[in-house]
């Protein structure tokens, strides 16, 4: 990688991965060409609605209709037209956290509950996951996935319900295994020693999951259950490692 790119790089994505800087001049210039790098040629955002009073999902079509991201991954692989009409964002939520309690049950049974906090559109509580209302509204989606395409993996309704399993996930598996086992697992994949700052930018699958180690942990989720990661050209290195280090993970807690 050459070092002025890589430079580049770091810069932006620690620049983007700050929340205040989302209305940012610069920040919403530079947004436009991490989109584009993160895309593969032919490949296009839309928006599809589940019927005609929804907010509507950004979904990225890639060629012949094929589905290549949006909407937690549930549709990925499959044509638009399985798509179309099946993503009130409500049922989405609810579907997709009771899809992945099943595929994860280390996770619990966790509940989808509508409890206020401002400045967040979803976030975990306890065993739970709750949305806020005042932000859970066909303006505050749309608002959301626009600001937060391209920087997070997958700023859909289903996608921002997988990184919020992925924080309670953590903090699960994190409980079963041990916090010293779990953080030497993580950090073993990251190449941290434990000595000097943790760097997780050269890591990350995400500008959002740059912002910390919990946004990491969560975006990182992501990438290895929709198999999608937003690093642009480093996205091979970022999804390898996600992959790699989320089956660890997952592998040592039901052996545990």
């Amino acid at each position: 990688m050459p070092d002025a790119l890589a430079s580049g790089w770091r810069s932006f994505a620690a620049a983007v991965a700050k929340p205040r800087l989302a209305q940012d001049g610069k920040v919403r210039a530079a947004r436009a060409g991490w989109r584009a790098l993160a895309m593969d040629a032919g490949e296009k955002w839309i928006t599809v609605h589940g019927n005609k009073e929804g907010p509507g999902s950004p979904v990225l079509l890639g060629a012949n209709g094929e589905v290549k991201g949006g909407l937690g991954g549930k549709f990925t692989g499959k044509n638009i037209s399985e798509v179309r009409g099946k993503n009130d964002h409500k049922t989405v939520a609810h579907s997709r956290v009771a899809e992945l309690s099943k595929k994860y049950p280390e996770a619990g049974s966790p509940k989808v509950e509508e409890n206020e906090r401002e400045g967040a559109l979803a976030y975990r509580s306890g065993n739970n996951i709750n949305l806020s209302p005042k932000a859970w509204t066909k303006e505050g989606l749309e608002k959301y996935a626009k600001e937060w395409d391209g920087m997070m993996n997958d700023p859909s309704v289903g996608g921002v319900m997988t990184h919020e399993f992925g924080h309670l996930l953590a903090s699960k598996l994190e409980d079963k295994i041990g916090f010293k086992k779990f953080w030497k697992i993580v950090y073993g994949h990251l190449g941290y020693s434990g000595k000097g700052p943790l760097n997780i930018v050269n890591n990350q699958t995400s500008a959002y999951g740059a912002e910390n180690i919990f946004e990491f942990m969560a975006e990182s989720f992501v990438a290895y259950e929709t198999k999608k990661s937003s690093a642009g050209m480093f996205s091979d290195h970022a999804q390898k490692l996600a992959d790699a280090m989320w089956s660890d993970l997952i592998k040592t807690a039901r052996k545990t």
